[in-house]
Parts: structure tokens; sequence; C-alpha cells
């Protein structure tokens, strides 16, 4: 199932609220090295084909998206 953008912003916000502390408390290589942003990896995995090229579905395009959220709240809570 391929996630909309709006989908992914929704899904990526709530997690970096859920994650606020860990999020505080790490440099961004640290974050991605976590158990819990495994997680969220692997949650909007959809196995579609433009996925299967990149690690557990993770894309360029969702790494952005995500990285743009990340640092949006980083500069909220510093």
């Amino acid at each position: 199932m391929v996630m909309t953008d709006k989908e992914l912003k929704l899904i990526f916000d709530k997690w970096l609220v859920d994650n606020t502390d860990l999020v505080k408390s790490l440099t961004i290589d640290e974050l991605y090295d976590t158990p819990e942003h495994e997680e969220l990896v692997q949650s909007v995995n959809g196995g579609t084909e433009d996925e299967e090229d990149f690690v557990n579905g993770w894309t360029d395009d969702k790494d952005e998206l995500f990285y743009k959220r990340l640092k949006r709240l980083k500069r909220l809570v510093s």
C-alpha cells in the first residue's frame, strides 16, 4: 500500500511527539540507530515495487520527509 505524504506526515509527527524525549537526547544519527526508529521504518513499509530496492522500504522520499519533520521538531523543542 502506498502512503501519501499527508499520511506519512501524520505518522511521522505522531511518532516524533511520542518520542520527544528520545529526539531531544540524541543526535539525528543516533536516533536513526534506535529500535524505536526501526519500528517506525517497518510501520511505513508498504511493500511496494518502488520500495523493494531500499532497506526495509525506507525510500529517499520518506527519509527526506522524516528528516524535515525531525528538524522542525528539534527547532521547536530546543
